[in-house]
């Protein structure tokens, strides 16, 4: 008796393509799905999570496109595939803007604006790291 084969012979097994998005498609997903994050927030103050470190429970920062700058006046931003920056032009540089949701929800999006714009071809995406 096969288990596998008893399974068949009530279900209909059906085989999924996978989809592969470009690296292109990956980031802009990402910086939409941070959009929405964003539009559900009073504002940009990072919640503290717990984390295991060395199998001790740890309180820290959730970890978002941004951060509080020097001061309460500005965030630092920059753009990350599943929680790793990610550097236009290899690069991983971070975008100063003034510390307001609405003004970082308008930032990203002109961010997806401009990345739309490049092609798939273009060879800035031969050096972003996203799997």
């Amino acid at each position: 008796m096969s288990l596998l084969k008893d399974f068949k012979t009530n279900y209909v097994l059906v085989k999924i393509e996978n989809s592969k998005l470009s690296k292109k498609e990956k980031l802009v997903k990402e910086i939409k799905r941070e959009i929405n994050l964003i539009k559900n927030r009073e504002n940009l103050e990072l919640k503290k999570i717990t984390k295991k470190i060395k199998g001790l429970d740890v309180f820290v920062n959730e970890n978002r496109f941004w951060k509080k700058g020097d001061d309460d006046n500005y965030v630092l931003v920059t753009l990350k595939y599943k929680g790793v920056i990610v550097g236009l032009e290899n690069k991983k540089e971070f975008f100063k803007i003034d510390n307001d949701k609405n003004i970082l929800v308008e930032f990203l999006n002109s961010i997806i604006e401009y990345l739309i714009k490049i092609e798939e071809n273009d060879v800035i995406w031969n050096d972003i790291k996203i799997k």
